[in-house]
């Protein structure tokens, strides 16, 4: 039995040759395939931060709490306050270790991150409720949307449909037939769209337009292919 090694690009194709009176070639074919789903967003993933310093820790927590009731306050025609979620919530002491008396914190430092949803069609009007309330530091906004499975299956079906179009090229110009499928390797990203912000930017009229979510299958595949030619003796 002897083997050849033909390589090409992104093709490798590998000869079988046996038989002294039939020659049955057979051959295996791995192609890159690619596909790419686009779609427009549903939602808007909004990340707020609330920053408060104060030399009492209940004054500086109470600042806080004020924000924080304004902001959801302001919010009710937008989105049920109960979703409004605290991600993070940290007071910390801050002292000054060049004084002598390093037993009472210089000020209290209080740092809440809250993140919430609103559907694309409200993305504009909660970007100006958010920039209205004083205290809000809106650390970004992420574009989403919740079928990303249908995205993901949608994707990968292109990505099959290139590759096996590519082989079948190859397969012809090689002199090859019968191909089929014997190994898939596969990787699929997401990456999600982030529209960064501060609130002290905002406009009194936001009119943001959401760039589309993309979903991008790549596979790797190897088909085998065959055909017999009869030798006279």
């Amino acid at each position: 039995m002897k083997t050849f090694l033909l390589e090409s690009g992104f093709v490798v194709i590998a000869l079988m040759l046996a038989s002294p009176d039939i020659l049955r070639a057979q051959a295996e074919i791995t192609v890159a395939g690619e596909g790419r789903v686009t779609v427009a967003p549903e939602f808007a993933e909004f990340n707020i931060g609330i920053n408060r310093r104060n030399l009492s820790l209940a004054e500086a927590y109470n600042e806080y709490r004020v924000i924080y009731n304004n902001f959801t306050s302001s919010m009710k025609d937008i989105i049920d306050p109960e979703k409004i979620y605290t991600n993070g919530l940290s007071i910390t002491p801050h002292f000054d270790y060049q004084k002598q008396d390093r037993l009472s914190p210089d000020y209290y430092l209080v740092n809440a991150t809250l993140t919430f949803d609103v559907p694309i069609s409200l993305l504009n009007k909660a970007l100006d409720k958010t920039g209205s309330v004083n205290g809000i530091v809106l650390n970004g906004i992420r574009f989403t949307t919740r079928n990303t499975a249908k995205l993901e299956t949608e994707a990968l079906l292109e990505a099959m449909k290139d590759a096996e179009a590519k082989a079948e090229v190859i397969a012809r110009q090689s002199g090859l037939s019968s191909l089929t499928v014997k190994s898939v390797t596969t990787q699929i990203s997401h990456p999600p769209v982030f529209l960064p912000l501060r609130a002290a930017s905002i406009a009194s009229e936001s009119n943001v337009v959401p760039a589309d979510i993309s979903v991008t299958a790549s596979v790797t595949v190897t088909f085998t292919a065959s055909h017999s030619t009869e030798q006279k003796r």
